[in-house]
């Protein structure tokens, strides 16, 4: 994705500023070695002149997984300290303010938990995590 956004901007002119990340994660999939990964894909794009920010962002808890809302409050800490570590992110945007009105119930079977407050809007760890 990086290759291309920068080819469209260097070899065809195109007007782009800026990158939009959706962010729609599993617990289990927001190991370091991944939040690295994506660090390094927003350092290059910075580099490159590119505004990035993650428009969506969401960690859900499936049935089964390995995670549970301490793992979670870890994992969205790590993801907003990488996003905003670089210069080129000013906004991350959290895709639903509760996990009463969360989309993800009703998309993946036996998950939740996705936002950083409680069905009741309470603040969960995650809260205090990206806080």
């Amino acid at each position: 994705m990086r290759n291309l956004v920068k080819e469209l901007k260097s070899t065809n002119a195109a007007p782009i500023d800026g990158v939009g990340l959706q962010g729609h994660f599993k617990i289990d999939q927001v190991t370091e070695q991944f939040v690295a990964k994506m660090g390094q894909t927003m350092d290059d794009l910075g580099y490159a002149g590119f505004t990035v920010n993650i428009t969506e962002l969401d960690i859900r808890i499936c049935a089964g997984d390995n995670g549970n809302i301490q793992t979670q409050k870890d994992a969205y800490k790590r993801i907003v300290s990488t996003a905003f570590n670089p210069e080129n992110c000013n906004t991350i945007l959290i895709w639903g303010s509760s996990d009463n009105d969360s989309w993800i119930n009703t998309h993946y079977e036996g998950c939740g938990q996705a936002t950083p407050h409680d069905k009741n809007y309470k603040s969960k760890p995650a809260y205090f995590g990206i806080k």
